[in-house]
């Protein structure tokens, strides 16, 4: 089952594992104030939302060769 990212409009931003059918039916509520949230574009591998977003700004990979 996928991993979705929601966000209430208070800001508090959270991910919940629905089916792929029941991401249009439900309506879900966020964990800390029971407000209906958003469903949100997340990173793939941003696990933890909480995190500051410092990670994002990375250096351009380095081409690697073996000649």
């Amino acid at each position: 089952m996928p991993i979705y990212a929601y966000q209430c409009k208070d800001e508090h931003t959270f991910v919940k594992i629905l089916t792929i059918a029941a991401v249009d039916t439900t309506k879900v509520r966020c964990p800390e104030c029971n407000k209906i949230s958003k469903r949100i574009i997340a990173s793939a591998f941003d696990t933890n939302p909480s995190k500051t977003k410092k990670h994002i700004a990375r250096t351009p990979r380095q081409r690697f060769t073996n000649w």
